[in-house]
């Protein structure tokens, strides 16, 4: 069994990322396509039967010559088109949801000495955590993401003094980074979204007991490899 909770070195993450796959790969992605799989056959159905209306409305006046005539038919299924947008985007977001926290809820399992993670274990993990997961969404969407724009559309403003174009290369790995240290230590301890969202962030830079050099530069360029 491999040992989850270690300080790791550069070259550690890259092997111990290998072991990891050639022991639990084909479990992990049995459940993870299962459960993926599901949405993503949710979203193609809703996808076909609620825009093909549309699509053929579109080439049915283009063919006619009738421009006018899908602005006609939008006004008139306007809350039906809004009402099919809505949940295909609710659906993209589930599945965005699942496919950033099923790694964190499987390797919680493993860690805790499981050798094998069914799928029900993990759907199981989804219902219990809804209520921290929820939270999650709302300070992702109006705190972090906000925050990220900022700072990604300031350093492209910077691209003009040369200098944004360096600091893209070194904002979007932080970026991901701090989100993935704040779900896992999120659904890994007791702290609050903005206890976890500090502690990503101030990771990234210095460890805990601020006597080490910074991890930085091995966390930035393990996620580029």
């Amino acid at each position: 069994m491999m040992q989850f909770y270690k300080k790791r070195e550069f070259g550690s993450f890259i092997s111990d990322s290998f072991n990891f796959f050639k022991l639990y790969g084909k479990n992990y992605f049995k459940s993870y396509l299962l459960i993926n799989g599901l949405v993503l056959i949710l979203m193609v159905a809703v996808a076909i039967f609620g825009y093909k209306e549309i699509f053929a409305q579109i080439f049915a006046s283009n063919l006619g010559g009738e421009s006018y005539y899908f602005e006609q038919y939008f006004s008139d299924n306007a809350g039906m088109l809004i009402g099919i947008g809505l949940l295909t985007f609710l659906l993209l977001m589930i599945l965005m949801i699942i496919s950033y926290l099923y790694p964190v809820f499987y390797l919680k399992r493993i860690a805790q000495g499981a050798e094998k993670v069914k799928t029900d274990e993990i759907l199981s993990d989804f219902k219990k955590n809804a209520g921290k997961i929820a939270k999650l969404c709302i300070g992702l969407t109006f705190i972090v993401a906000p925050l990220a724009f900022f700072v990604i559309g300031f350093s492209y403003i910077l691209i003009f003094l040369i200098i944004g174009i360096f600091l893209i290369f070194l904002i979007y790995p932080t970026i991901f980074n701090a989100v993935t240290f704040l779900m896992y230590d999120y659904f890994n301890s007791d702290r609050t979204f903005f206890e976890s969202l500090s502690y990503s962030i101030r990771s990234q830079f210095s460890y805990p007991n601020g006597r080490e050099k910074s991890p930085y530069w091995k966390y930035w360029g393990d996620l580029l490899l």
